[in-house]
């Protein structure tokens, strides 16, 4: 396997997605890749918190890697939460 070909290794973090398609982020824990009809994706589960409601919450979600734009990984899902608090409380609204 070259460089190239290599994959993060995402195991026990928490990571927020941007993809190139559109101006939402995905927020996925403890995600894994796994090829499905013939595109790779990264699979994880949806934290807590994600939505006011958590209608999703601990659902498998699946993101197509190539789509990917950036990312930012957190340690934990406590780490990504501590910051997604943080970041709607500054802007005036508080979490669930």
């Amino acid at each position: 396997m070259t460089d190239k070909e290599r994959l993060p290794d995402f195991s026990d973090k928490c990571v927020v997605l941007w993809l190139t398609t559109d101006d939402k982020n995905y927020d996925l824990d403890k995600p894994f890749f796994e090829y499905q009809g013939g595109s790779l994706f990264l699979i994880g589960r949806t934290p807590r918190g994600v939505t006011a409601s958590n209608w999703n919450e601990g659902k498998l979600q699946a993101v197509r890697w190539d789509l990917v734009e950036t990312y930012v990984l957190f340690d934990t899902v406590e780490e990504w939460n501590q910051a997604t608090s943080k970041a709607l409380t500054e802007k005036g609204r508080k979490k669930d």
